[in-house]
């Protein structure tokens, strides 16, 4: 690295670091003035969830029975698969028809491909891999996975697997934060689908999974077939979404707290993960949609997926916003070659919910006129929806998707 531009890393890292330290002791003076309103033993307590038993919802869960969970929920397929390349193990929960080519084990339910190629047929189901956000885990796909235990007959047949991404829930966590660069993150992906047996998938992502999607897009098309991306930036997208509204900016304040890792690693389990409770719960950017909103025992879930450690996904902001951590390790695997734009060679769907708290409109609008319209690309608003679009409107989320993936 050359002398200038170590100065010019150098100084964009103080400023973000004073930055981050302003946001720190913001939070912490409203922490403390919390203890006034509701005692510190509320404040400062949090459930050990790593010596506790999954939650309910972690065996079973279904659309009829989540408002008063039975034990005569339907189950989940939970499942393991070891990526060779990064040695990272990811668990997956699964729907919709399973390849005749994979065995998962019921002992450890790690996924091995088969090796007599007698038995496994040419007409295997597509792969639609489904990339959650922060702070959430596989759970957060609930409803799309339930779908696809019966999905409509004209959209054919998918595997459909709902991954923690790695930081998350039962996956691997890496500790250090340049572990979590986006391109490390988009190898996941590729390297999923391919310990799976596929050279070409579909993937629908959310949050920071849109933003890996994107990446996916970008560097993968090629093995990419199709893309929906739920509330979630590219990253170039976002950067020019805060010149164009600086206001975008004060709503990515976190970014900047999560740079202090000691400060917000520790802030985040406060209240039992009160943090977490607000942004899925809350009245400000939570989910909208009465008959949706999130239960307690739901909740719980996503509190479960972080219970070992949100220094993890906190990583991910760290690694995207930190300057030293560009440009980042190279690709786990050979970039695609494309004569043009990368996202016009992919059909793209963005679904958005307009009452995001958390990112402005300006980001999907940005990137949505690089998409293909030839290839059926284009971006649909839920007005309704909040930033949780998938959990807030499924029904709506799940019409799109479908008649996406079968034009």
């Amino acid at each position: 690295m050359e002398v200038k531009d170590y100065f010019i890393k150098f100084v964009a890292s103080a400023a973000i670091y004073v930055i981050g330290l302003l946001c720190t002791v913001l939070v912490y003076v409203i922490t403390f003035l919390q203890c006034f309103r509701d005692g510190y033993r509320n404040i400062f307590s949090w459930k050990d969830r790593g010596l506790q038993a999954p939650p309910l919802h972690y065996t079973a869960w279904d659309v009829e029975s989540r408002a008063a969970p039975s034990s005569s929920a339907k189950k989940w397929n939970h499942a393991y698969v070891t990526v060779p390349e990064s040695g990272l193990r990811f668990h997956y929960v699964y729907s919709g028809s399973v390849p005749n080519d994979i065995e998962i084990s019921d002992i450890d339910g790690e996924t091995t491909r088969c090796i007599d190629n007698n038995n496994v047929s040419t007409n295997k189901p597509k792969l639609l891999i489904c990339a959650h956000g922060y702070p959430e885990n596989w759970f957060t796909w609930r409803y799309i996975l339930r779908f696809f235990d019966k999905p409509r007959p004209d959209l054919g047949e998918y595997f459909v697997v709902a991954v923690d991404m790695r930081g998350y829930g039962d996956s691997d966590k890496p500790s250090d934060y340049t572990s979590y660069h986006r391109n490390l993150l988009c190898g996941d992906i590729k390297g999923i689908a391919l310990t799976l047996g596929y050279g070409k998938f579909s993937m629908i992502g959310h949050d920071w999974g849109a933003a890996v999607t994107w990446e996916v897009a970008l560097n993968y098309s090629k093995s990419l077939e199709k893309a929906v991306i739920l509330n979630g930036p590219e990253v170039k997208a976002l950067w020019k979404s805060v010149e164009k509204n600086p206001l975008q900016m004060l709503r990515s304040w976190y970014m900047f707290f999560f740079q202090i890792s000691w400060a917000a690693d520790v802030f985040i389990r406060f209240s039992d993960f009160g943090f977490v409770t607000e942004l899925i719960k809350g009245d400000v950017g939570g989910i909208r949609n009465p008959k949706n909103r999130i239960t307690d025992e739901e909740l719980e879930m996503v509190k479960y997926g972080v219970r070992h450690s949100i220094g993890g996904p906190n990583n991910y902001y760290r690694a995207l916003i930190w300057p030293f951590a560009e440009p980042g390790p190279d690709l786990p695997y050979p970039k695609d070659v494309t004569s043009g734009d990368p996202l016009c060679e992919t059909p793209i769907l963005i679904i958005w919910g307009a009452r995001d708290a958390f990112l402005s409109k300006v980001i999907p609008e940005i990137t949505a006129k690089r998409l293909n319209t030839a290839n059926g690309s284009k971006m649909v608003c839920i007005e309704t929806s909040s930033h949780w679009v998938q959990q807030d409107e499924p029904d709506e989320v799940i019409r799109h998707l479908s008649e996406f993936l079968k034009a």
